[in-house]
């Protein structure tokens, strides 16, 4: 049994609406409260009389940044899979979570050196069957970006759909083949009894470019997915989550400050996508832990 096509598309909407949260994080304005101003006398005045109250330090009012100064600084999760996507308790609602891996997401890459060392935190933080090709062999004078959650979404949407990664085929996972050259390779296909709308395949395929460039920001893959719903007769009585990513943040422990997430924050009692039971619709092992 398999998930039912809109059940699938709500969770996953789950999923993109915490990394929306993610890949637009603006880091909080700064407010610098002004001490209190002790009174001095004559003797003990650091300017002279000439001073205006302009001139005197500390300012009398707190200084802050305007809003147009502050800084949007986008974080990669680098680990989205079906098993760090919880369900809600309504059943059709996905929440992301496990922020171990969570970094910065644009990382300048100038040396070898520094190559190296993005390769061996992406082999311990990123499960292999979903990372990004650029992580499997990163190359100097680059940028890694948020492109690489991009391409987890696509493998964690097709896993969803037909129970594996798209690189978890059985010549690399039962006859001894390389899962990192299937990646780099860019080496999947769709099964040819295919239950799902063309539009699965378009979204996966897209998020599957093996070009970082190629694939669509964030914004660009929820936004496809909202006009799919709205000309589709599949989703003609069915609200889109999508529709309603711009009023609400569901990334699991990641809502107002970075330093504050949690692996298991807000995610008490829900189950994962990975093996969950709900009315027969995937099959797998019920999820008896809280935590993954």
């Amino acid at each position: 049994t398999r998930f039912d096509e809109r059940v699938m598309l709500s969770l996953f909407a789950g999923a993109c609406e915490a990394l929306k949260t993610m890949h637009h994080y603006v880091l909080p304005q700064p407010h610098i409260a002004a001490p209190p101003r002790a009174k001095a006398d004559d003797d003990s005045l650091l300017f002279d009389a000439a001073s205006t109250a302009s001139d005197a330090y500390p300012p009398a009012e707190p200084m802050s940044l305007a809003p147009q100064d502050t800084q949007r600084v986008p974080y990669a999760h680098r680990d989205v899979k079906p098993a760090n996507i919880m369900i809600d308790d309504d059943g059709v609602t996905g929440v992301l979570m496990d922020f171990g891996s969570t970094t910065r997401a644009r990382i300048k890459i100038s040396n070898r050196r520094e190559a190296v060392a993005q390769q061996d935190v992406a082999s311990v933080h990123t499960s292999m069957p979903y990372r990004a090709p650029e992580l499997f062999d990163v190359k100097t004078d680059t940028v890694l970006d948020e492109k690489v959650d991009i391409w987890s979404l696509g493998c964690t949407l097709y896993a969803m759909a037909y129970l594996h990664s798209p690189f978890e085929t059985p010549s690399t996972v039962e006859q001894g083949g390389s899962i990192a050259l299937a990646v780099t390779n860019g080496a999947y296909k769709f099964p040819d009894d295919d239950p799902y709308s063309p539009h699965i395949r378009a979204l996966i395929t897209r998020c599957l470019a093996h070009d970082p460039q190629a694939r669509p920001e964030i914004d660009a893959a929820c936004t496809s997915f909202v006009a799919v719903c709205s000309v589709d007769s599949l989703y003609s009585s069915w609200a889109c989550p999508f529709l309603h990513m711009h009023n609400s943040t569901r990334a699991c422990g990641f809502s107002s400050s970075l330093s504050t997430t949690t692996t298991d924050a807000a995610c008490d009692g829900r189950h994962s996508t990975h093996g969950h039971r709900d009315q027969g619709r995937v099959h797998g092992q019920d999820c008896h832990d809280d935590r993954l």
